[in-house]
């Protein structure tokens, strides 16, 4: 219920009051006026259930009354809200782990089916990573061995004949870590890949370089167009920050194949085999597709790559190159797919710790350590558990203050019943304390404002204020008074069934309202024997009964007495019903000739008349006569009737039926 601000005052008996109720209220804000024979006239001539209530007058400022409550509140809560602690002590930690520490129970990267890379490569000598990824002047050192004979390889100068385009495709990458040790600050995996670089433009070779086989013809000359294959083991290690973007490093060794030469027409020479390496920096962009175990990655790469060819094979003895160290670098698009790398329950967890939501951070750590029992972050999030147990209540009695602030007191007993549940001691004395005064609150609006509610009002408010304080007696007794109050509207109605129902609800509440209970049974006894006679004389025996038991019920002693007198009203109660019993049957049996006679009406019976049958059947298809011996015999013939094919007559009597 929400308590509405200057209610209008209502009248009461003042000497209904005792003196500890009236300090009791003076003492929470409230202003007692005396008693006004207005509302004393008023309260005779009222007719209605709303008069079961009794009425000093007051004069009460609930505004007041509920700052006066709420100060009090305010007044503790700087000593016991002192005793709250958060995760996050700083403006910096907070912003750190709601930031950076966004993914510190997040699921490792378990699995990496496959993992694309393509872009652009620029090569140079041993001195070409010397230079940014960036800077693409060819050094002092050429990527190409030569012979004694030859010194420069001036062709590859210029930077648009020494790009290549590269093409890798990692697969069966696995986070092999999780065999051995469950932890996810970063995934490193191992895996297998295969490369291409290809040269992107084949410049001629050298002036009086040998461009032709002597012994093999081909299509055109042979120019420089590098081409090399590489198969490699792969290792890369995953960073993730956020859920949606990592961080990763990455190194791969292998062993590499491949051409020199190329001629226009396709032709293939000066084969090379040996080793390469690959250096990598990266950063991807993580999607999470609904309902599906992986997600795709996507995003740059910078890399470093070296092949070093071992041996060249030129078994026509034409170039004057011996031997291949070629260093590259460039910028990479990548694109691939993972397992894991999702946020987890714990996570969510972790951001409602942060952000001091203690009860849905609970939610999440649990279910974290019910999903990951082996998670190497387990104990921290049963450290964060622990910690949320201990701050719900306090975050639980913060918002229960926040609705007494804006006086929605219904909530505000909710917030604070739940928060009772976990409380220390020193906060759980706090909170019944408030519960305590909450339920004054309710109880005494009752008190103030019965007159403008209903019965089931009323008893609704003490009910709550009962369930918010169960040990508050003051709960029980404004509920047993309350009964007290409806037994005696219906008594006064003569509803002495009834009223005994509401006394004896106000006994079980109450064992302070025995005394007074005791003497409206008196009463109500006096009550239902009256009844009794009045229904005996009206022959109402049932009635009678009812009153008789119920007085026995609240005077056991009575049953001597009475007992023989409901005896005797039950054998005469028999006697009617058996009256009755009779009358019933008589005209049912009655009803069920009637029915017996109607339905022979339909029937065809033997020994009917002519006129009889046809009054059933109605006229025959044809009829045969025939006089035999003085007999008239006739025979009616139907096509479709339902009573009977063919019917017989002798002497105009119905002698035979054929159905």
């Amino acid at each position: 219920m929400r308590v509405t601000e200057n209610a209008p005052g209502i009248w009461v008996k003042i000497q209904e009051i005792s003196a500890k109720s009236m300090n009791r209220y003076k003492n929470i804000g409230m202003k007692i006026t005396p008693y006004s024979p207005i509302g004393e006239t008023a309260f005779k001539r009222r007719k209605t259930l709303d008069y079961l209530f009794f009425y000093p007058r007051f004069s009460i400022d609930l505004s007041h009354l509920i700052q006066r409550f709420l100060y009090i509140i305010i007044a503790f809560c700087s000593i016991l809200l002192a005793k709250e602690q958060t995760w996050t002590t700083t403006t910096f930690d907070y912003y750190w782990n709601i930031l950076l520490r966004r993914n510190i129970y997040r699921e490792p990267i378990s699995f990496t089916p496959f993992d694309i890379r393509v872009g652009q490569l620029t090569y140079g000598g041993s001195d070409y990573w010397d230079s940014s990824l960036f800077e693409t002047r060819l050094g002092t050192t050429l990527p190409v061995v030569l012979d004694s004979t030859t010194t420069t390889f001036d062709i590859i100068n210029s930077e648009g004949n020494r790009k290549a385009l590269f093409l890798e495709v990692d697969f069966l990458r696995i986070n092999v870590t999780n065999y051995l040790y469950y932890q996810n600050l970063v995934d490193l995996q191992f895996g297998l890949g295969y490369s291409r670089m290809s040269a992107s433009s084949n410049p001629s070779l050298p002036v009086g370089w040998n461009t032709q086989l002597p012994t093999e013809s081909h299509i055109g000359k042979f120019r420089f167009r590098p081409i090399i294959n590489t198969f490699n083991f792969n290792t890369s290690l995953t960073f993730q920050a956020t859920n949606f973007l990592m961080g990763y490093a990455y190194h791969a060794l292998g062993y590499s194949a491949g051409t020199l030469y190329e001629t226009t027409g396709g032709d293939y020479y000066l084969e090379g085999k040996g080793v390469s390496e690959a250096f990598a920096l990266g950063l991807r962009a993580v999607y999470h597709p609904k309902n599906r175990p992986f997600s795709f990655v996507y995003g740059i790469e910078g890399r470093w790559h070296h092949t070093k060819f071992l041996t060249v094979d030129d078994f026509s003895h034409i170039s004057h190159i011996t031997g291949l160290d070629l260093h590259a670098k460039g910028l990479f698009i990548t694109f691939g797919t993972i397992f894991g790398g999702k946020r987890t329950s714990g996570d969510h967890g972790f951001a409602h710790l942060v952000n001091q939501r203690y009860e849905e951070a609970s939610s999440g750590f649990e279910k974290f350590i019910g999903d990951y029992p082996n998670h190497s972050r387990k104990s921290k999030a049963e450290e964060m558990l622990a910690f949320s147990y201990a701050q719900i209540p306090f975050q639980q009695f913060r918002q229960g203050l926040e609705s007494l602030k804006d006086k929605d007191l219904d909530t505000a007993a909710g917030w604070l019943s739940k928060a009772s549940g976990t409380a220390d001691e020193d906060l759980l004395f706090e909170i019944n304390s408030r519960k305590k005064d909450l339920a004054m609150v309710l109880i005494d609006s009752v008190a103030l404002h019965k007159s403008e509610m209903t019965f089931r009002q009323a008893e609704d408010i003490i009910q709550k204020a009962r369930r918010i304080a169960p040990e508050y007696p003051l709960g029980d007794d404004a509920l047993a008074e309350l009964y007290l109050e409806k037994g005696d509207v219906l008594f006064q109605r003569k509803s002495f069934n009834t009223a005994y129902t509401y006394y004896k609800k106000a006994l079980q509440v109450s064992i302070e309202s025995k005394t007074a209970v005791k003497k409206k049974y008196n009463d109500l006894i006096v009550g239902l024997m009256d009844e009794a006679n009045l229904f005996t004389e009206q022959e109402e025996y049932i009635l009678a009964i009812q009153s008789l038991e119920t007085i026995i019920e609240i005077h056991p002693k009575r049953q001597d007495d009475l007992g023989p007198v409901i005896e005797e009203l039950s054998l005469k109660l028999a006697e009617i019903e058996a009256d009755e019993t009779r009358k019933t049957m008589k005209e049912m049996m009655q009803v069920k000739q009637r029915e017996i006679d109607d339905k022979s009406r339909h029937l065809l019976l033997l020994g009917m008349t002519l006129h009889q049958a046809m009054e059933i059947t109605g006229e025959p298809t044809f009829t045969d006569k025939i006089d035999r011996g003085g007999r008239l015999y006739e025979m009616w013939s139907f096509d479709d009737n339902p009573k009977a094919k063919r019917l017989y007559f002798e002497d105009n009597l119905l002698v035979k039926i054929e159905k």
